[in-house]
């Protein structure tokens, strides 16, 4: 009632005039409001957006190997399983990641040539028979110290445990192929090379169920090597580390032709003990050290029923048992052997726990080196200080000045491992 009194006050003449104006007012248009901006492209939208580190923050990857010029002490190589190969120019202080380009990120060794620190050399592929353990594709030469990488060949090896260049001529190299973990491989073995990796020679095979796991150099006659032959095959359902063709061989000629171990050695056929084991045959993995002041003394531990630890003082020709299988730590996994460069008698032995001996290999203890973390993988000793030690393991890289009593954690590169 209020709006028809309202309109009523209006009137007839001012209801035809207020019809009169609508239509106009219902034509005009307001006015058009100003463009919005394009939508800005993704690219655009998050380039102010950095990405902010969140771990890992204690401990790192798996260290397959630690390699130090001979030149420098405070340079620092470190091969990961899995995180490619990290470098420290002041002792571990900082890190650097290198080998962050190339196809894959797994390093089962890097080597650096004793008479050229600019060269380095690096196996992909991981050794270690672990379901966790990745496949790399061949070998791969740095000429300035590892800013870049070729890949040399031998891409099917899949796996590499050693790398070992020459003492004096760094074109000479020698791969040791462990080769697929998971099947049948016909490209494991020993490689050698001559020029540099333009062309490869596959001079030490024993079948496509057997590859290299050890090889090592007399550096007083390099033409003296000494390598680890061992039967693997690991499947979903479990692992198979041990065979008839698992065997310690020797090359005097620089690795052109092999002579199988057999003197003194716990798989020996000729000398096999009465009545026969069952067991004779089934040698697993094998380690092998060379002590640097006298090459004549050689060291190695067989995985084995009978086996243990074994000395020679006579390059290979002959050995004596030093100490049972029991003192070596879980041999499949680990079976890295290392003598003090300044003591024929202190022997260290890679485990969960390092093992460690002062009596050329006789006993051991595990209570000497109690590092950061636990499975040792990479050793390596200062020839001229032998309280500078550098250990990798599951957890990063771990440095001794003190020979082993105490250690500084390089916790300062974030690891991971996938």
């Amino acid at each position: 009632m209020t709006k028809l009194r309202v309109l009523g006050g209006i009137g007839l003449s001012g209801l035809v005039l207020l019809l009169s104006v609508f239509p106009i007012l219902a034509q005009t248009r307001p006015a058009t409001a100003p463009d919005q901006p394009a939508a800005k492209p993704f690219e655009s939208a998050i380039q102010s957006l950095r990405f902010r580190e969140i771990g890992p923050a204690t401990m790192g990857g798996r260290v397959n190997d630690i390699e130090v010029p001979i030149q420098d002490p405070k340079v620092i190589y470190a091969a990961m399983a899995s995180a490619g190969i990290l470098k420290s120019v002041n002792g571990g202080t900082t890190w650097e990641t290198l080998f962050d380009k190339e196809a894959v990120a797994t390093v089962g060794d890097v080597a650096v040539a004793p008479s050229n620190p600019q060269i380095v050399w690096a196996g992909s592929g991981e050794s270690n028979n672990r379901q966790s353990s990745s496949w790399g594709n061949g070998v791969y030469k740095s000429m300035d110290a590892g800013k870049t990488w070729k890949n040399m060949g031998l891409e099917k090896t899949l796996a590499i445990a050693r790398v070992v260049i020459h003492p004096t001529n760094p074109d000479t190299v020698w791969v040791a192929a462990t080769g697929n973990l998971w099947g049948a491989s016909p490209e494991r073995g020993v490689y050698k090379t001559t020029d540099g990796g333009k062309t490869w020679a596959h001079v030490l095979k024993v079948n496509d169920d057997t590859g290299a796991t050890e090889l090592v150099i007399d550096h007083e006659s390099p033409s003296v090597l000494y390598a680890a032959m061992y039967q693997r095959r690991r499947t979903v359902f479990g692992f198979n580390g041990s065979g008839p063709h698992s065997a310690l061989y020797k090359s005097v000629d620089g690795g052109d032709t092999w002579k199988m171990v057999t003197a003194g050695m716990p798989y020996n056929t000729d000398n096999a003990p009465t009545p026969r084991p069952d067991n004779l045959l089934e040698t697993g993995r094998i380690s092998i050290a060379i002590y640097t002041k006298n090459t004549d003394i050689v060291y190695t531990t067989i995985e084995h029923a009978n086996g243990g630890v074994y000395r020679s003082t006579d390059k290979g020709e002959t050995w004596t048992k030093m100490a049972e299988i029991a003192a070596v730590p879980r041999p499949m996994y680990f079976s890295k052997l290392k003598v003090d460069p300044n003591n024929e008698q202190r022997l260290w032995l890679a485990g969960v726990a390092m093992q460690h001996s002062e009596d050329g290999g006789r006993t051991w203890t595990g209570n000497f080196s109690r590092a950061p973390h636990a499975d040792t993988h990479g050793f390596w000793i200062n020839p001229n200080d032998s309280n500078h030690i550098i250990q990798g393991n599951d957890g990063g890289v771990n440095i001794s000045f003190d020979r082993g009593r105490t250690w500084d954690y390089s916790n300062t590169v974030p690891l991971g491992y996938f």
